[in-house]
């Protein structure tokens, strides 16, 4: 259901769109199989049944009209589709600790041909009082307790 709204967003109003998602959420490996079809092509299986195809396909009529598109099932759908490519955007966190990583990226390869991996790496420890120093300037925190407080993250 979470899906559908996304593409209702993206796809029929066309709003762009950003799914964050973490590997700490996945309940169902049937899931993680959309999203890897959500970043290959767009398109996830079975996601409308016929009443909500139709739906989608109506959303977008007056839009595909002005690009010239057909307004027969199968073109409106596929306008759908790529405004739904264009708008939505997926950012999958996961933790290459352990062999789920491995694991997923061998199941489901779009995940990383599809895919950005940007490697977040610890922060040094001079970076987080610095960051919680500049934080700490702005509040209200007296000034000899600034350097312990910030010292704790």
């Amino acid at each position: 259901d979470d899906l559908k709204k996304l593409y209702e967003v993206a796809g029929s109003k066309g709003k762009p769109m950003t799914f964050l998602f973490s590997d700490t959420e996945i309940v169902e490996e049937a899931f993680l199989e959309d999203i890897a079809n959500l970043l290959s092509s767009g398109d996830v299986p079975n996601l409308f049944g016929p009443d909500e195809l139709n739906a989608a396909r109506a959303s977008v009529e007056k839009e595909a009209k002005a690009a010239k598109v057909p307004l027969l099932p199968e073109p409106l759908f596929d306008f759908f589709l790529s405004r739904v490519r264009e708008n939505l955007h997926v950012a999958f966190c996961l933790s290459y600790i352990g062999s789920s990583f491995r694991d997923y990226c061998r199941m489901y390869p779009s995940l990383v041909s599809c895919t950005t991996a940007i490697w977040l790496l610890p922060w040094p420890a001079e970076a987080l009082t610095e960051v919680a120093q500049k934080f700490l300037l702005e509040g209200n925190l007296e000034e000899e307790y600034r350097d312990p407080v910030s010292e704790v993250f």
